[in-house]
């Protein structure tokens, strides 16, 4: 009898090692410790976290996410986008980011919810009230896409993944100095340009153009016309839904009084950046990059 006591203690006592053996930590943005014995559920309200959650490979993991995480179909042609695309389709939607619907949140028992680590407080606070863990992520910045990739996979399970997801994403917006000169640029955002310190604003700079909007302090700057005459871009790249939302906004700087006498709208250096590729600072940046490129190419030295 005493033997089959020790069996039963010994399985137990395995089972418990074992459980123990198999949790792993991982740390937020801020350095927070997280410890899982499995891959955590979540929801996500941010289209770029929900993105690369499921670039991963982890969408089994994502319950709910923002009414915006939407894969654009025009980017599911090949197989990893049609995966994105597909398992973001099937999600339950919880909201946005400022009206997010946490009583159907609290409906799908979710173990974190993945944020942003910038202007989450509200959200971060709103969702430990209600008993809901927070991981944060890093916010705006090129590297950041990257950094995403692999905090993200470490937290669900896929470290490998998320490094060589991040790998790729380093690969595909990397400088590449093809070309001597480095045009003078500006990026707009409806009447906003992308500075320095942004992901778009960056991936202008390596991918071969002079960011102009680096002299002034702001992220996303809202220009006077004084500079834009002092800075002269020779190239202007419009945000755009489709083509005729670009030569609409194409048309509108044309005529502009100031724009006008710029040597982008002289020379017909204006270009379209398709919103698909650059709204969202996921790993569909690579898109965005390979945009870039063949923009700067095409004005040659």
């Amino acid at each position: 009898m005493m033997s089959v006591f020790k069996s039963v203690a010994m399985f137990f006592l395995f089972f418990a090692l074992g459980g123990a053996l198999c949790a792993y930590e991982v740390f937020d943005s801020k350095g927070r410790k997280f410890e899982f014995k499995e891959p955590p559920k979540a929801v996500s309200v941010s289209p770029a976290v929900s993105e690369t959650i499921c670039a991963l490979g982890a969408g089994d993991c994502l319950l709910g996410v923002s009414k915006f995480c939407k894969y654009p179909e025009s980017l599911s042609g090949s197989a990893s986008g049609k995966a994105i695309y597909e398992a973001l389709s099937k999600k339950e939607v919880v909201g946005g980011f400022v009206d997010a619907d946490f009583e159907k949140i609290l409906t799908l028992k979710p173990d974190i919810a993945v944020l942003h680590d910038v202007s989450a407080d509200f959200l971060m606070k709103k969702f430990e009230s209600l008993g809901v863990r927070v991981f944060l992520v890093y916010a705006d910045g090129l590297e950041n896409i990257a950094k995403n990739a692999e905090i993200i996979g470490s937290l669900f399970g896929k470290a490998k993944e998320g490094r060589e997801l991040a790998e790729q994403i380093r690969r595909g917006i990397a400088g590449k100095r093809l070309l001597k000169s480095r045009p003078r640029a500006i990026f707009l955002f409806g009447n906003m340009a992308a500075g320095v310190e942004t992901y778009a604003g960056e991936l202008l700079q390596n991918c071969g153009f002079e960011n102009v909007v680096k002299n002034t302090k702001a992220a996303w700057a809202v220009l006077p016309k004084e500079y834009i005459l002092v800075s002269s871009p020779q190239a202007v790249i419009i945000q755009s839904d489709d083509e005729s939302d670009f030569e609409r906004k194409k048309s509108v700087l044309k005529k502009d009084a100031v724009w006008s006498k710029t040597e982008a709208a002289k020379k017909g250096n204006i270009f379209m950046m398709p919103t698909d590729l650059i709204i969202t600072p996921s790993p569909r940046i690579i898109y965005a990059a390979e945009r870039l490129r063949k923009i700067r190419a095409e004005m040659g030295d």
